[in-house]
């Protein structure tokens, strides 16, 4: 399919087409010009001057024509060529994503990781209660009726004097904690006496009694408190121990 040229081009082109004269116009032209010239009588060289002056004046009119119609083709040529040898091309602008994602570098896999064991021997057993050193507060706590009153509490620390002191002085002390200032006082601190005597901790004993002699002077316990310390010197000295 040709391609379209510029209005102005084509309009001008096909005018100079349609103003070129056929050869059939051009002798046509010549031979009127022959008709004007001067009579037979005139010389040869005369009259073939002026037949030759008129066809190269018709030619070059022609050739004028002919000249511009080529001119006017060349551009219209050169106007399609350079349309045809010079695309058009639209540059999109190179875009760079502001975020660069950089390749995620996994780290080599290491060795699996070591988990921590325990001797299953170590665990502590869920059926065994923790146990506890006998003569300490925190063997009270472990016993049942921690929660006793305050007569119930020295009734247990009574009763186990003979069969275990150590346990019947974790009862006082518990007493002492719980009831500082309680009613039964004077009968805790007989208690932990007789206990420090059958535990053979004859220092605590002796100062304990006397801070009870100074406390209580006048208490009705002092005869049982001289008792348990008469008893540990009789029993000591038919051991030969001071």
């Amino acid at each position: 399919m040709k391609e379209r040229v510029p209005p102005t081009v084509d309009g001008l082109v096909s005018a100079a087409l349609r103003d070129e004269p056929s050869l059939s116009t051009l002798s046509r032209v010549a031979d009127d010009v022959v008709a004007h010239l001067p009579p037979p009588g005139a010389s040869t060289r005369s009259l073939i001057r002026p037949r030759m002056a008129a066809i190269v004046a018709v030619s070059a009119v022609g050739l004028g024509v002919f000249a511009m119609t080529q001119m006017f083709d060349e551009k219209g040529t050169s106007l399609v060529t350079s349309s045809k040898s010079e695309p058009l091309v639209h540059e999109e602008p190179a875009t760079t994503s502001a975020l660069e994602v950089e390749p995620s570098v996994r780290e080599p896999v290491s060795e699996a990781t070591k988990i921590p064991t325990t001797d299953i021997h170590a665990l502590p057993d869920s059926k065994r209660p923790p146990e506890v050193r006998k003569g300490s507060p925190d063997s009270v706590k472990a016993s049942p009726g921690e929660e006793m009153s305050e007569g119930a509490l020295l009734q247990r620390a009574h009763a186990a004097i003979s069969s275990d002191p150590a346990q019947a002085l974790a009862f006082a002390a518990e007493h002492a904690r719980r009831f500082p200032n309680g009613v039964l006082v004077e009968e805790r601190e007989v208690i932990a006496i007789e206990a420090l005597v059958r535990l053979e901790r004859m220092a605590e004993a002796r100062g304990r009694a006397e801070r009870f002699f100074s406390t209580f002077a006048g208490s009705a316990y002092r005869q049982r408190v001289d008792d348990a310390l008469d008893a540990a010197a009789r029993t000591h000295a038919s051991e030969g121990t001071p």
